[in-house]
């Protein structure tokens, strides 16, 4: 009976020292919990926070590339990072089962230096099991034509070589990951060297 006793009290100390932990130490299991744990991450910059929601096997896709795996899409949270990403959802997120769709604000600092930040995006996830399954993100087409304005020769020239000099930077940085300018070409969203 002693023992059943304290047992029980060593069970409550540990469910309330448990619960009592900051948010930040907790894992989100509902769809929206995980991107809002998500957004919060990236805004703060921190990589391995981020990446701890998406599970090993996860994809995700940008207006610009495709990363699989843990390892990339590190890589591509570095990157982001590096540029100093910042997302700002904007209205009310719709979530459908274990899907969850929003709008979002997105700059980094190429795109401020390109004048045309932030640019709006259209993000959904799909979240199962508390981790992130798949991630896709693409630009509004007002935001995609603003980019590709600014990309093609309606901007300064030299803002664009550095864009071009970050750009490689960024390509450097994330390695294994390398930015497909045949597929940007393709799309519109980018065009290589300086004038076409």
């Amino acid at each position: 009976m002693l023992k059943s006793f304290r047992i029980a009290i060593l069970g409550a100390a540990l469910f309330l020292s448990a619960s009592s932990l900051p948010a930040a130490y907790a894992q989100p299991t509902d769809p929206l919990s995980v991107v809002t744990a998500f957004e919060t991450a990236v805004n703060a910059h921190d990589v391995e926070a981020a990446l701890a929601l998406f599970a090993d096997d996860a994809v995700v896709k940008t207006p610009s590339n495709v990363y699989v795996g843990r390892d990339q899409i590190r890589s591509f949270l570095q990157g982001a990072v590096a540029q100093n990403v910042q997302d700002e959802p904007f209205g009310s997120p719709r979530v459908a089962g274990d899907t969850v769709n929003w709008a979002g604000k997105v700059s980094y600092d190429e795109w401020r230096k390109l004048g045309v930040a932030p640019l709006e995006t259209l993000t959904e996830a799909v979240v199962q099991g508390g981790k992130i399954r798949t991630l896709s993100a693409e630009f509004t087409p007002e935001a995609a034509e603003r980019l590709q304005a600014a990309l093609s020769g309606h901007i300064d020239v030299s803002a664009r070589e550095e864009f071009s000099t970050r750009r490689d930077s960024i390509e450097a940085h994330v390695g294994n990951v390398p930015i497909d300018d045949e597929a940007l070409a393709q799309k519109g969203r980018f065009r290589k060297g300086k004038e076409d």
